[in-house]
């Protein structure tokens, strides 16, 4: 039997690309090792079922399953068991570039040793991705069942949350990939209704009314998404010093250069989320092995190979090449993590017309002459010259002569990080949210750095702000002290503050230490 529906909602609009985006396709690509999906056109698009899993996990964030369910349809407990239904809410195929230009760009990437902290053997890649500000087409259709307005206000929930850029799509989107956001202008909205004849001739006159996501959500307002499991953390932070992550391609004047992204034709320096998790990782793992006295991995193993996964930074982080699975604590055993971290960029350093000026130089002094054009920007960016030392003679190798484009007193738009707590088991919260904390403290104390170089005099910082916004903790703007006593992140927060996080990294501490006991003693 069919099931019953007395009206259609309609909604088309364009998303676009707020970071470089990667939906992967089948078959094998002369270009890349992972090209960008295309329909039978052979037309860049996003599948219409990765578009569907995206906006259908935000949905299992925010609202009860039975409504979930509802909008998205579930695979029966039985053979039998014909109570179930299909999806209510269509989502079709986006076409990438549908009204405005699309563009694509390699993008490389390589595995770091998490031992050496440097780049794994054999492990180097490259994807395709959409540049930021590709247009896609969406296309969703809600049919409404009698008294179907919790869904049409879920409906209205889920526009809300893609205008405001809180849903990511495809590959990566933990480390900086796959942000949209929703045009609201481009947004069209129709209620199409299917009990009467003035109705179904409106539909097929095309004068269906319109409708706004106000309206939707107030269709119901009794629901309300759960944002208890989102957590943000904005930081506001300086350079001290040349910070940059390094291009994988070489310049002609200038052998290193640092990565950029080019936006509204003006060139910014680029630190990519997956950079700034490794980072942030890498030193969050350190500070975890040091409290739980556990040994670190072989910096000499030239392959990364297995490894033992730390506690708590395995759950904020995700372990890699596995399928996740929910441990008996209710939290993530394996598979993606709890912590995502945004790509973060520069202000404007050039425009693009002078950027690629600086890439077509043959030489440093070429490259000088480039950047005197923009008198502005002269000390933001400045040619150095390096030498490697020879380690028998300490003297300088012969032949080894580098040069590097390096960055001085660029301002960056702040670090974002968001935690999904739902991802983590309940005892995890407060310690999660500490260790974060402290990487946050050794970040302000220098103690580690970003990017390219940070054993060789660059990428240090300084956190100058630290915003906490989020259902797992009040709104709150919380001050870094500047005076000489209250140095850093931590003591910056309030005394409450300080003294719940300390308890709960305390307990979470010990607990894991009597646990390490107990493995050791069986």
């Amino acid at each position: 039997m069919a099931r019953e529906s007395d009206r259609r909602i309609q909604v088309r609009g364009t998303l676009v690309t707020q970071s470089p985006l990667h939906v992967g396709g089948m078959g094998e690509s002369g270009e890349s090792d992972m090209p960008l999906a295309r329909d039978g056109a052979d037309r860049l698009v996003v599948p219409g079922t990765s578009l569907t899993g995206a906006l259908r996990q935000w949905c299992e964030g925010h609202f009860p399953p039975s409504l979930v369910e509802a909008l998205w349809g579930a695979l029966p407990d039985h053979p039998d068991d014909d109570e179930r239904a299909a999806s209510s809410l269509f989502v079709a195929d986006a076409l990438i570039g549908a009204g405005g230009p699309s563009s694509s760009v390699l993008l490389d990437g390589v595995g770091i040793h998490r031992g050496g902290g440097t780049a794994s053997p054999g492990l180097k890649f490259d994807r395709m991705v959409l540049v930021p500000g590709t247009p896609l087409r969406l296309s969703l259709t809600l049919e409404v069942p009698p008294k179907g307005d919790t869904r049409v206000a879920a409906l209205g929930h889920l526009l809300r949350a893609l205008t405001e850029g809180r849903i990511s799509l495809g590959a990566a989107t933990s480390r900086g990939l796959g942000r949209v956001r929703l045009d609201a202008d481009s947004l069209t909205i129709h209620e199409e209704d299917l009990r009467s004849r003035a109705g179904l001739l409106a539909i097929l006159k095309n004068s269906a009314p319109r409708r706004s996501v106000q309206a939707l959500i107030d269709g119901d307002p009794s629901l309300r998404p759960d944002t208890g499991a989102d957590l943000t953390l904005s930081v506001d932070w300086s350079p001290v010093g040349p910070v940059m992550v390094k291009d994988g391609r070489s310049g002609r004047g200038v052998k290193i250069m640092p990565l950029v992204t080019i936006r509204k034709d003006q060139t910014h320096l680029l630190l990519p989320g997956s950079a700034v998790k490794g980072a942030i990782r890498s030193h969050a793992e350190k500070i975890v092995r040091t409290v739980l006295d556990r040994p670190g991995p072989d910096p000499r193993a030239r392959h990364a190979g297995p490894m033992e996964e730390v506690p708590l930074v395995r759950h904020l982080f995700g372990v890699a090449g596995r399928r996740g699975a929910w441990s008996d604590d209710g939290a993530m055993s394996s598979g993606r993590g709890a912590l995502s971290v945004a790509d973060c960029l520069s202000a404007p350093v050039l425009p693009a017309g002078t950027w690629r000026m600086v890439l077509e130089a043959e030489d440093p002094a070429a490259v000088q002459a480039a950047l005197s054009s923009e008198t502005e920007t002269t000390p933001l960016l400045k040619p150095t010259l390096h030498v490697a030392i020879d380690r028998w003679t300490g003297g300088a190798a012969e032949n080894r002569l580098f040069s590097v484009l390096e960055p001085h007193g660029v301002t960056w738009a702040p670090l974002t990080l968001h935690l999904d707590t739902s991802r983590l088991a309940p005892s995890e919260h407060m310690p999660a949210l500490a260790l974060l904390l402290l990487v946050l403290e050794d970040l302000h104390a220098g103690r580690m750095t970003l990017g390219y170089g940070g054993n060789r005099g660059m990428g240090a910082a300084r956190v100058d702000h630290l915003g906490i916004e989020g259902g797992a903790a009040d709104p709150t703007e919380i001050p870094i002290a500047t005076e000489p006593d209250q140095p850093g992140v931590l003591s910056a927060l309030t005394k409450e503050s300080r003294s719940s996080l300390a308890a709960a990294w305390g307990n979470w501490v010990r607990e894991m230490g009597a646990d390490q006991t107990r493995e050791e003693t069986a």
